[in-house]
């Protein structure tokens, strides 16, 4: 080694700072394998792969077992380790001791920690990786962050406020920030359960909820490790989407305009429905009158599809002039959108 070198890892203030060559930090990955083969896959790529150190999200609709696939992969790493121990953060409740028990772990292993909001479990996640030691036998799993509020929407809610909350995104992505360099340099395994949606379109695709500004998930897998997971982008105007989300809303992105300004109650719309130009509506190609959508720019409104249009190339999306003007969109432009219904 030369002075040069020994001189600069002498000056360091990083513990683990090393020659690579040394590096324990590049050294070889630990792999837990399931009993489902099909599953070692889709987590690792190999047959006889499995769970690594990190970050996995499993996304899918209701129903998709996606809490037992996570306890099976529990299970795997605890019979691996007998001295390991389960940390499991719930925001459902919707797992009993009894469904523990049906995957054979040992309840005594496992501690529950009960969360309400987002902040409340990035406090403590943080708190207890920084207690964690390298060797440390730990798996987490966070059941789930799809339905989980943030604090400002917890508050708003208390206030009797009823307004968009434009920074949960912000905060997951905080989260995940902060917990991706100690999973990988403890050799942690951390498994998150998240939902999904159908984005607006002709030919929808599933949408990983309320983190990145909404992720596709390939159908018909229906769960997709989003640690790669790439974003969609479309030219096909009618089907209504045009890319991610970068508001980070959950919801597509759409190219909208506004009509109505100055008009009065004199007209009616393609579903029979009087227009009025200060009420929260949207005119839109294909989807049902009745439905629902939030849209959001610089605020975020809920309107009712109950007209047709735009009929102009490059538009998914009219919105009434009221609606326009709560969201602060005084020109035509690309907004998010949710569909609610």
């Amino acid at each position: 080694m030369s002075a040069l070198m020994q001189r600069l890892i002498k000056s360091s203030t990083i513990e683990d700072t090393s020659v690579l060559t040394d590096s324990k930090i590049y050294g070889k990955k630990d792999m837990i394998p399931t009993p489902i083969p099909a599953l070692n896959i889709a987590l690792s790529g190999k047959l006889d792969g499995g769970l690594t150190p990190g970050l996995t999200m499993w996304a899918g609709v209701s129903k998709m077992f996606k809490t037992g696939f996570s306890l099976l992969m529990a299970k795997a790493y605890m019979d691996k380790y007998p001295d390991s121990v389960l940390l499991f953060y719930d925001s459902e409740f919707g797992s009993p001791q009894s469904y523990f028990n049906s995957f054979g772990i040992d309840l005594n292993r496992v501690l529950h920690s009960p969360i309400t909001d987002i902040e409340q479990l990035k406090f403590d996640i943080m708190k207890q990786l920084e207690g964690i030691e390298r060797g440390d036998r730990v798996k987490i799993i966070i059941d789930s962050i799809g339905n989980l509020a943030s604090k400002k929407e917890v508050e708003d809610a208390l206030e009797g406020k009823s307004v968009a909350d434009m920074s949960r995104a912000k905060q997951v992505k905080s989260l995940f920030r902060m917990v991706t360099p100690h999973l990988s340099l403890k050799d942690i395994p951390m498994v998150v359960v998240n939902h999904t949606y159908k984005e607006i379109g002709m030919f929808p695709k599933d949408i990983v909820g309320g983190i990145f500004g909404g992720q596709s998930v390939d159908q018909p897998t229906k769960v997709k490790r989003t640690k790669h997971g790439r974003s969609v982008q479309s030219n096909d105007y009618d089907s209504g989407y045009a890319g991610s989300s970068s508001h980070g809303s959950g919801g597509s992105r759409m190219v909208a305009s506004f009509y109505g300004h100055g008009e009065r109650l004199s007209r009616h719309t393609a579903s029979g429905a009087v227009f009025n130009p200060h009420a929260y509506t949207a005119a839109h190609k294909t989807l049902p009158f009745g439905t629902h959508l939030r849209v959001c720019h610089n605020g975020c409104v809920t309107v009712v599809v109950n007209d047709r249009g735009p009929f102009v190339r490059g538009r998914s999306l009219d919105l009434s002039y009221g609606a326009a003007r709560a969201i602060g969109m005084g020109s035509t432009k690309s907004i998010s959108v949710e569909r609610l219904n």
